[in-house]
């Protein structure tokens, strides 16, 4: 669904209204997900973000 609202977005020209529109919608869309989202779901997705950076790389 995500890229869908995406690639519709592109579609538009920059002075286009519904492109911001549609960019609004799909971010109202996107927020819904996240609340309905439960408890351990959102926890998961805040360590994975924060670990995801971390990379063990050798000196040099």
């Amino acid at each position: 669904m995500k890229t869908e609202i995406f690639k519709e977005i592109h579609k538009f020209s920059h002075d286009d209204e519904w492109r911001y529109r549609l960019l609004i919608r799909g971010i109202q869309n996107i927020q819904e997900e996240k609340k309905s989202q439960g408890f351990f779901k959102k926890l998961e997705r805040r360590f994975v973000r924060k670990y995801k950076r971390i990379k063990v790389s050798a000196w040099k």
